[in-house]
């Protein structure tokens, strides 16, 4: 294997930047965007003759039974990305075994199919809760992909192993582990998706910065122009009377720039 290709199937709202804004009991009432974004890549990955990995979530698999079939139909490998969306690091031992419990069965009960491979939300397999990959390996899984080998906030390992390795686990069970991508660069990890990294700042030495400020010195020396009209048009947030939507956006936005409307003719182009 040269390369692997894999995506989280969730919603919108379960990752973890709106969980403080987000709650659980509400996820059900919020707009569904799940099967419309996955029907996307499937068309991409038709187009482009290409397999990959999907890590569904339990909660997404339980309301979408009839996206979950058409990812197995079109040749693509189902895993599991637990129930509930919660960080292992804030459950015990027993509440993970029983989320993971859960999402699988309902995976491999909608699809017809097995599932071998798990990847934890938020990448939570971290030195604290290595004990994770035992509970995987008694109930069946043959791989995981949830060791970020960087230097992180939330989650990684940094020095665990970049590419491809077998792993003994606390209690010497062995499991492959897929750890995410990496560049290395002397002796820093860099995610090449980066994907929770703030934007550079605005005031970073490199060609954006230059960039910026030519463009402010050309419009700084040319003659001023009459102001045009503003048109403001109001955001339509999902309903959600506890959420404050604005906030939770603006905080997604720094953590995690979006490019999603050049994510799509990029696709194609390769």
């Amino acid at each position: 294997m040269n390369n692997a290709l894999s995506f989280d199937i969730e919603e919108y709202f379960h990752a973890e930047v709106f969980s403080g804004v987000v709650r659980r009991e509400e996820w059900s009432a919020l707009e569904s965007r799940v099967a419309r974004t996955t029907e996307l890549l499937l068309e991409l990955l038709d187009e482009a003759a290409t397999a990959a990995t999907f890590f569904v979530l339990g909660w997404v698999a339980e309301r979408q039974r009839g996206l979950i079939r058409r990812i197995a139909e079109g040749g693509h490998e189902l895993a599991c990305h637990g129930y509930g969306h919660q960080m292992i690091t804030r459950l015990s031992r027993s509440e993970f075994a029983s989320d993971v419990e859960r999402a699988k069965g309902l995976i491999e009960e909608t699809a017809g199919v097995g599932v071998v491979g798990y990847r934890a939300p938020t990448f939570s397999v971290v030195r604290e809760t290595l004990w994770s990959l035992d509970v995987l390996a008694d109930q069946g899984f043959q791989y995981d992909s949830s060791i970020f080998p960087i230097v992180h906030d939330r989650y990684g390992i940094p020095d665990a192993p970049r590419f491809p390795h077998r792993r003994t686990t606390p209690s010497g069970a062995e499991m492959a582990e897929f750890p995410m991508s990496t560049v290395a660069r002397g002796r820093w990890r860099i995610p090449p998706f980066a994907p929770t990294a703030p934007p550079p700042p605005p005031c970073s030495h490199g060609r954006s910065s230059r960039r910026r400020t030519s463009t402010c010195r050309r419009r700084a020396s040319s003659p001023r122009k009459p102001p045009r009209p503003i048109r403001r048009t109001p955001r339509r947030w999902p309903a959600s009377p506890s959420c404050d939507w604005p906030k939770a956006i603006t905080t997604a936005r720094a953590r995690r720039p979006s490019r999603r409307s050049r994510a799509s003719p990029r696709m194609r182009a390769r």
